[in-house]
């Protein structure tokens, strides 16, 4: 029974019951590491997940790990699936907005080479593609993957290879139909007008498009910044037109950064790029930069001016593209 107390005194629990509910967030805790002990004895004996520590240590938590010759398709769906795909087609699981490219199709932006083919405008040589996996694309949901071994690198860049390969060939087949059929009274029959002399002769011409292009020539190394340079280079900004997209401060904010019909390629809306936030998805290096104004970024409204601006104006605006960082 509760014990009656004199007025003013309040109600008091029983000593025992006092005890054990001053001992119950103890022995909650005590249940709580016990029942970890227990299941940490039954784990060892389950099949080892991907990323279980009995994984890792066996050297199963990752595909070919150890392999000198690591399986690309596998990395791929492992790693890229999600966003590009199994087929490397753009839609995958995560279902972006806008999408991620489908290679092949879309256009690659960052490039070292100044070929225009139809179906990815400068083709990137094997060193782009694995730069970007090993950087990363900042600002978009495309991530770092330095955290994988080279050998693992290099099989993803070959995989995307074989990607833009066999898109190529399947979509000028598609075009060479379309035009067959339209050209033709009676229609184009598939199974009797492709001969094997024809699908040999779209393979080569996409063997021709996905072929790396030439290489320009980057300053090397490259010059050190002067309160000159950096001056002139501002007027180079200016000169060039390159407020009308990334604004007078250069903050992305232009007028046509405003116009509805500013837009990429595939439809999307085009967005200059705030230089003052340091992030540049193509590197923030001084010859990444370099590179993205003398050849452009193809699919988008960014254009080539390494025609048209000589190659010291290039090299004092990216000195001033870097000192908007600090701003």
């Amino acid at each position: 029974m509760n014990e009656i107390l004199p007025p003013g005194q309040g109600f008091r629990l029983p000593k025992f019951r006092l005890i054990i509910l001053m001992l119950s967030p103890f022995l909650l805790i005590g249940g709580v590491v016990a029942s970890g002990f227990a299941v940490n004895r039954v784990l060892p004996e389950q099949p080892a997940g991907p990323y279980s520590k009995t994984g890792l240590t066996t050297g199963t938590s990752l595909p070919d790990v150890e392999v000198e010759n690591p399986d690309g398709n596998k990395l791929f769906l492992l790693h890229c699936a999600n966003c590009h795909g199994a087929k490397g087609d753009g839609v995958g699981l995560a279902g972006l907005n806008p999408r991620a490219r489908y290679f092949g199709y879309d256009k690659f932006k960052f490039v070292s080479t100044t070929n225009a083919a139809k179906t990815g405008g400068g083709m990137p040589t094997d060193d782009d593609l694995f730069g970007t996996l090993k950087r990363g694309i900042a600002g978009s949901p495309m991530p770092s993957f330095g955290h994988l071994p080279d050998a693992q690198l290099w099989a993803l860049v070959g995989q995307v290879r074989k990607f833009v390969r066999v898109e190529v060939i399947v979509q000028r087949m598609k075009d060479s139909v379309k035009t067959k059929a339209e050209l033709s009274e009676e229609g184009f029959d598939e199974k009797s007008d492709w001969s094997p002399v024809a699908i040999e002769k779209m393979r080569q011409m996409a063997e021709m498009e996905v072929a790396v292009g030439l290489s320009f020539a980057l300053p090397n190394p490259f010059p050190e910044s002067t309160p000159e340079g950096i001056a002139h280079g501002k007027l180079i900004f200016e000169k060039a037109a390159c407020v009308s997209c990334h604004g007078t401060n250069g903050k992305g904010d232009g007028p046509q950064s405003k116009d509805p019909k500013f837009l990429n390629e595939n439809g999307t809306k085009a967005v200059p790029r705030d230089l003052t936030a340091g992030l540049f998805k193509g590197g923030a290096a001084p010859d990444h930069i370099y590179s993205r104004v003398f050849l452009g970024i193809p699919g988008t409204p960014m254009p080539m001016s390494g025609l048209t601006v000589p190659p010291q104006d290039i090299i004092d605006l990216v000195h001033y593209v870097k000192s908007l960082e600090q701003r």
